[in-house]
C-alpha cells in the first residue's frame, strides 16, 4: 500500500511539473511571437496579441495604451531593427503568466541606429486557448 501510495504522488507531481512545462512553453512563445511582430512591424499580430486594456510602461516613464503601443511600434519615429531577449523566467499560474527577462535591441530613430538594454516585466492572460498581453514595464 505505501509503495502505492508513493507511485501516486509521484505520478501526481510528474504531471503536474509536465502541464507547468506545457504552459510555460506556450508563453515563451507567445512572448516570441510578440516579439517578432515588433520587428516586423506587424500590426495585425500585434492587435491579437495584446488585449484592448493594455498597459505598456516604458523605461522613461511613457504609458501607452493598446492603440497607443501599436502606433509606435508600426509607425512611429524610432522602429525596433533588432531585438534580443535574455535571462527570461516564466511563472503561470493559472490563466495568468509573468515574464522577465533582459531586452537588447538595436533601434532606427530618423536613420539614427541607437542600442538599448531594457529589465522587461510581462504580464500575460490566458483568454480564448491562447495568451495576451495585459501589461508591460521596462526599467533601465
Amino acid at each position: 500500500m505505501k509503495n502505492l501510495s508513493k507511485l501516486l504522488l509521484l505520478l501526481l507531481v510528474v504531471n503536474v511539473a509536465f502541464a507547468q512545462s506545457k504552459s510555460q512553453r506556450s508563453v515563451e512563445e507567445s512572448v516570441t511571437r510578440l516579439t517578432n511582430a515588433m520587428v516586423a512591424y506587424d500590426t495585425q499580430t500585434l492587435g491579437k496579441m495584446t488585449s484592448p486594456l493594455l498597459t505598456y510602461g516604458h523605461s522613461n516613464g511613457v504609458i501607452e495604451n493598446q492603440a497607443e503601443f501599436i502606433q509606435n511600434i508600426t509607425k512611429g519615429n524610432t522602429i525596433f531593427t533588432e531585438i534580443t531577449l535574455s535571462d527570461q523566467w516564466v511563472r503561470v499560474s493559472g490563466k495568468t503568466a509573468t515574464v522577465r527577462h533582459t531586452l537588447d535591441a538595436k533601434t532606427s530613430t530618423n536613420g539614427l541606429i541607437n542600442t538599448i538594454k531594457l529589465k522587461v516585466l510581462l504580464v500575460w492572460g490566458k483568454q480564448k486557448g491562447g495568451w495576451i498581453l495585459l501589461a508591460r514595464q521596462a526599467v533601465k
